[in-house]
């Protein structure tokens, strides 16, 4: 029994400027259409190519104002949701917010802030969506009695 060693032999490639080209070796075993980057210059992006040119003036205000209007319509939403009308008018009843004066017992100014009076809005509390049922709905019935044929 004997054992040989079954290596390959890569043929020696030169580059355009004489300089051995080593990336043959890391291509071994690979397709050819796959990339290996074998020098650190590879690495580096190439900057030859006209899609590299500067925007022209209509490029670079039209993009300015595209990016504009889609801050202007994020700002917008995000104020309109923080405005207190919104809660105004709850969602499950239409009905607008009442208004209740309201006197404290206590008048002085260690008590209340010094206020007399308070202007409360009542509005129907916000039911909120996790909130587990408040009573148990899976209780087993009785059956009712049986009746004769």
């Amino acid at each position: 029994v004997s054992t040989q060693s079954t290596g390959k032999v890569v043929a020696m490639q030169v580059d355009a400027e004489g300089k051995i080209k080593y990336d043959a070796l890391m291509r071994q075993g690979h397709g050819k259409d796959r990339i290996v980057y074998s020098k650190p210059t590879d690495l580096l992006p190439k900057t030859e190519g006209a899609d590299l040119e500067k925007p022209t003036e209509d490029e670079v205000q039209k993009s300015t104002e595209e990016t504009r209007n889609a801050l202007e319509k994020l700002i917008s939403a995000k104020i309109s949701a923080a405005l207190p009308n919104k809660v105004a008018i709850n969602a499950n009843t239409n009905e607008p917010p009442k208004y209740v004066r309201y006197t404290p017992s206590h008048q002085g100014v260690a008590y209340n802030s010094g206020a007399k009076q308070r202007i409360i809005r009542m509005v129907e509390a916000q039911k909120d969506p996790m909130e587990p049922p408040k009573f148990k709905t899976n209780k087993k019935i009785p059956r009712g009695p049986r009746t004769l044929r």
